[in-house]
Formats: structure tokens, sequence, C-alpha cells
């Protein structure tokens, strides 16, 4: 949370309208609760709070943290967030931003250029280092 809310900060220096979103978009289920402890996962996606912001004329900045239905707070894989997400907001384009310098296929390992998310299922075909996903117009940029 502490680096969603960097991100916020440098943005607005920027001249760029951003708010942090840090709760109500990802609910989840525990993960092998006694293996690992307080980690979720996704079982539903809300894009209300993403909507509100975009509407608001505001860049929404997400972490990649779940509520369970009692309101504990979990923290979640941030790229089958990033795929999910994804899939329940239907963009025209994502961009992906992390620090192995590009997405790679989970299976094969191969670095992708281009993803047609008409084609793959984004939660079981990739894998990157991603902790920061944010939107922008009809662009995901994770």
């Amino acid at each position: 949370m502490e680096e969603n809310l960097k991100l916020v900060g440098a943005l607005e220096k920027l001249g760029t309208r951003a708010r942090p979103i840090t709760a109500g978009v990802f609910t989840a289920d525990y993960l092998e609760r006694e293996k690992y402890g307080l980690v979720g996962r996704i079982t539903r996606v809300d894009k209300r709070p993403i909507e509100a912001s975009i509407r608001a004329g505001a860049l929404p900045i997400l972490t990649s943290l779940a509520e369970t239905e009692n309101g504990q707070i979990l923290n979640v894989n941030a790229d089958i967030a990033a795929g999910e997400l994804a899939k329940e907001l239907e963009p025209m384009k994502i961009v992906f931003l992390n620090e192995n310098g590009g997405l790679f296929h989970g299976v094969t390992g191969e670095k992708l250029d281009v993803i047609n998310l008409d084609e793959v299922n984004l939660t079981d075909s990739f894998s990157s280092a991603s902790s920061l996903t944010f939107f922008v117009r009809n662009t995901i940029v994770l």
C-alpha cells in the first residue's frame, strides 16, 4: 500500500490527478490459510470503484489486496489480479510495466510482445513481477 501512495503522490506532482484505490475491488478466499497465511485467491471483482474514479477525472491506482467476505485483508498475486480485472473491464488495450522488462508466457517462458485478449486466459497464461496496476481511459497499465 505504501508503494501505491508513493505512485499517487508522484503522479499528482506531475500534474496527473490520481486516486489510490486500496480496497473494494477484489474479494478473495484464503489460499491454503495454514500454509500461506494472509494470502488469497480472487473470487470476485467489483469494477465500480475504478469506474467512479475515472468518471471523477482521476487515474485509479490499485494495490494487489483483496478482502474476504468478513472484511479480512489478504494479499493476492498482482498478475492474477490484473488478469481478473482485465477480464471484468474488457479494455481495448493493456500495457504491462514491471521490473522484468516485459510479460512472459506462464508455460513456455517466452517474452510476449502482443496479447490478444480474445485468445487467452489471462490468469493461466502469464507470469511477471508487476505489483501495481492503474488505468488510463480504455488502457490498463499494469
